[in-house]
């Protein structure tokens, strides 16, 4: 298999790969740690599902995927909070999380993110007793298949929603507006993720939508920079609009704000579509399964 691999010169300190596995093993029960990507200072990416990087600066934040057990007693989205607080005075983690009897499951079926995990990714920490844990073998018309209908269903989705967004615009409803534009950023970014790595992350949190899928294109930064007070109103705005336009009534958005919000949720759209269609179209041209 000739998949997308980490700079074989790629160094992260080892005390800071000790801290953040004392942190993680300290926070949950941990079977495996194995790190997928990284982004340097300057915003360069590179990863197991992303482009290949010949930057040699050393890596600013890292994208780990650990694994637990699923009687590990803790509700996961609570852990990975916890994990990526507790990591920040070390290194910044964007944190994956799924337990082993997943894993396991989904490797045997030839799950296509597992089997390219266990073949590329770097394992950080392993206090399995399953060592030799081997990649399926996967079927890559399969999962360019899956991959592709996959895209067009969810991306469909989420310009639906965007759609919605317009239409409550024009009728004034500035609340349900931008509960339907956080919705197409969401859908919009989930499809990403789910189209290039097969995992599907779950969360409606923005903030980490945008983390988990930095490194497959870096006109995502441009979407909302969020280098001025003004650009970071904006993204708290459309962050906030998923609770706060349902459960409170301090909600407040005027048309200039919603209007520039739509036209970022349509560069967004584009972003995703070119980057998964790019994807695709070299999933089994450029040898990637094979």
């Amino acid at each position: 298999m000739n998949m997308l691999l980490l700079p074989a010169d790629t160094t992260i300190q080892q005390e800071k790969i000790d801290a953040i596995i004392k942190v993680i093993t300290e926070t949950v029960v941990t079977e495996k740690i194995f790190l997928l990507g990284y982004t340097t200072a300057t915003k360069v990416s590179a990863g197991i599902f992303m482009p290949a990087c010949t930057n040699h600066h050393d890596p600013f934040a890292c994208t780990l995927l650990v694994l637990v057990s699923k009687n590990c007693g803790k509700k996961l989205c609570n852990v990975i909070d916890t994990i990526e607080k507790r990591c920040i005075p070390f290194l910044p983690v964007t944190i994956l999380l799924q337990t082993i009897e997943t894993f396991h499951a989904e490797n045997i079926s030839g799950n296509f993110f597992t089997c390219i995990v266990l073949e590329q990714a770097r394992l950080l920490y392993d206090a399995c007793s399953e060592k030799n844990m081997a990649p399926a073998v996967i079927d890559p018309v399969k999962v360019k298949t899956a991959a592709t209908a996959y895209f067009h269903q969810n991306l469909d989705k989420a310009k639906a929603f965007l759609t919605g967004a317009e239409l409550y615009c024009l009728r004034h409803q500035r609340s349900m507006a931008a509960f339907m534009l956080h919705q197409a950023a969401e859908h919009g970014l989930l499809t990403l993720f789910k189209t290039i790595t097969g995992f599907r992350v779950q969360t409606h949190n923005l903030e980490k939508l945008f983390r988990y899928c930095y490194g497959f294109s870096a006109a995502l930064y441009q979407v909302f920079p969020r280098h001025t007070d003004k650009e970071e109103r904006l993204f708290r705005l459309l962050q906030q609009a998923y609770l706060d336009t349902r459960y409170t009534d301090n909600y407040a958005i005027n048309n200039e704000e919603l209007a520039i919000l739509t036209e970022r949720i349509h560069d967004l759209h584009k972003i995703v579509e070119t980057t998964s269609q790019h994807w695709l179209n070299n999933l089994l041209t450029d040898d990637l399964l094979n």
